[in-house]
């Protein structure tokens, strides 16, 4: 699979697919696309989407996590061929299954 990000724009496999705010990180696993994006100096809610191979959305963050507010992320990283880490802005570290969306580990660091 290719994808490149250029701006708020993700190329994946011949389509284009905007966002809303400019492409921060792109995580790729075999069967799906991690995507966080963020605005200049600034963290949108819920900013960390996953998208198949054929650019359509399998997730927003907010279906995932549930931590009781709107919440925004500032960190994303691959564990290995299914699973990704992410941290919300107020330290809440989750580790979960990118295509069952089940939660391996949640750690609060304030």
């Amino acid at each position: 699979m290719k994808y490149e990000a250029d701006g708020n724009v993700l190329k994946l496999n011949g389509r284009e697919i905007e966002f809303p705010e400019p492409i921060e990180e792109v995580v790729e696993f075999d069967k799906a696309y991690v995507v966080m994006f963020t605005k200049e100096n600034d963290y949108s809610i819920h900013n960390i989407v996953a998208l198949d191979v054929n650019g359509n959305q399998l997730w927003n963050i907010a279906d995932v996590i549930k931590l009781g507010g709107p919440e925004a992320y500032v960190g994303l990283w691959k564990k290995n061929d299914r699973h990704v880490w992410v941290r919300s802005l107020s330290g809440v570290e989750t580790t979960f299954d990118v295509y069952t969306k089940e939660v391996i580990e949640k750690i609060l660091n304030r």
